[in-house]
Order: C-alpha cells, then structure tokens, then sequence
C-alpha cells in the first residue's frame, strides 16, 4: 500500500533556503555529537514536504533522518536541536569574525594574496548574512549586522563587487542590513565605492533603487548617509525619484537607514507624457 502523505510530488525546497539549512549546520548533522558531514538530507519537522519555511526544515545524516521518520527523534526534540543551531551558530560566527579580523590587521604586515583576502572576507560574509537574515529582530541578528557593519567600516577598501554584491543583492531584491553597510562604504570609502561602478552594477540586476541609492550618494560626495538621504526629496535617477518630504525621512531614517529612502521611491512623473 502506498503512503498517501508521499503520493504527490513534493514542492521544490527553493536554493537559497536549501543552502540556508546546510550553513545554518554547518554542513554537518544538525544532532549534537554526531560527526556526519557526508550523507546529508533535509528533513521536514512536521513531514509537511511542502512546508518549506525555514524553521520547519533541518539537516538530518540518513541514520538520523530514519529515527526521525519513525519517531524515535520526535518533533519537539528536532526544534530544540534546531534552536541549538541558532544559539551555535551565533556563537561560531562571531568566533570566526574575531579570527578573520585577526587575519585582515596581519596582512598589513604580512604579504596575502588578495584571492586569499577575498575569498576571507566573502566566506564570512556570506555566512553572516544568511544567518543575519534568519535572525531579523533578534539580540543575536543584531550582533550578526553589527560585526557586518564593522567589518565594512575598517576593511571596506579591500571588498570588492563580489563582496557588495554578497552584502546588497538577494536575488530581484535587497537587503536593508546590506545597503546600510554600503552606506557605510559609502562614509569610509567613497572613492573605492565609486570605483566599483555600483550604479551600472545594480542596474544590470534590474535593483533600480539601489542604484538610485548609489546615484544619490554619488550626486553628493562631500555628505555623510544620513545628509544624502535627506537631499533625495527633489533628487532623481533612472526615472525614480522620492514623494516626501525630509520629515517623513528624519522620522524613519534612525530605525531604517538608507533603505528609508527606497521606500519612498515613485516612478518620475515625466511632463508631457500621456
């Protein structure tokens, strides 16, 4: 006899919260104390195979994945291992920013290879934002974008587009912890920042309001992010432009950052045009 529950094909889990699963454990099996790292299966918690919200999805070796399945791992002690991994997780990434800091201030006496640095700060960074994004308005995310925002203000001349595209871009969207560190970037490095050509960048990725953010911060070079956004009122680009007024901005601008601008965003309304 069939098993009803697995008869229908089940919804692809989609690759950014596939891999969000796997980094969130470390590739390893979520259970603590086991050392498998090499069959590896993404398990549903409540064995909805279409649930795949983060928190319903674990990472599970085949033996593990079996006992789960026949209950002998039941579903309450599957979030209590998942919460572990939160509390881990945190704890690890902090660890590895502390290392790689170590690292960045040798390079200044020691010769590195800018592919080593490079692939340092976008493995961390890519960890730090995938975990940051699962932790949103949590003590512990807010640490996470913290050392993400140090990160950017001591070494920020040494990121490169992958670095910024890693820290902004989430597929057709942004990342408000990513674009206030680019305004970081921005505040620190601006000639670097310029450099990189971020305007044409996002607007090959068809993110046209980070591009206007770049535009804006680039229209005014001598001013800190909080003085450019507040200049956006009037300010256009690439056919956008802000409906506000700079109250409305010096109200949300502490709690959101840059992105309080974005959020203001209207397509320009050209004269003369039907």
């Amino acid at each position: 006899m069939s098993n009803q529950k697995y008869d229908t094909p089940r919804l692809q889990i989609p690759a950014e919260i596939e891999r969000l699963v796997k980094v969130e454990s470390g590739h390893n099996c979520a259970i603590k104390g086991c050392p498998e790292h090499t069959y590896l299966e993404i398990h549903h918690i409540n064995e909805d195979r279409n649930d795949n919200r983060i928190d319903n999805l674990i990472l599970l070796c085949d033996k593990h994945h079996k006992m789960a399945h026949a209950g002998v791992i039941d579903r309450k002690s599957l979030r209590e291992y998942k919460k572990l991994l939160r509390i881990s997780g945190v704890s690890n990434l902090l660890e590895r920013f502390e290392k790689l800091e170590s690292i960045l201030l040798k390079s200044d006496v020691l010769p590195m290879t800018w592919p080593m640095l490079d692939n340092s700060i976008n493995l961390i960074l890519e960890e730090g934002i995938l975990l940051g994004s699962r932790l949103k308005g949590t003590i512990e995310g807010n640490k996470v974008a913290e050392q993400i925002y140090m990160l950017v203000k001591t070494h920020g001349a040494r990121m490169h587009l992958d670095s910024i595209d890693l820290l902004v871009r989430r597929e057709d969207t942004y990342s408000r912890t990513g674009l206030t560190a680019l305004g970081i970037l921005y505040d620190e490095y601006f000639s670097h920042a310029k450099s990189l050509q971020l305007i044409d960048y996002f607007e090959s990725k068809k993110l046209l309001g980070v591009a206007y953010y770049c535009a804006l911060r680039e229209r005014f070079p001598e001013e800190c992010d909080y003085s450019a956004c507040m200049k956006s009122p009037g300010f256009s680009h690439g056919g956008l432009t802000v409906q506000d007024d700079d109250s409305d901005l010096m109200l949300k601008y502490p709690n959101r950052g840059p992105s309080s601008v974005l959020d203001f965003l209207i397509v320009e309304n050209i004269q003369g045009n039907d």
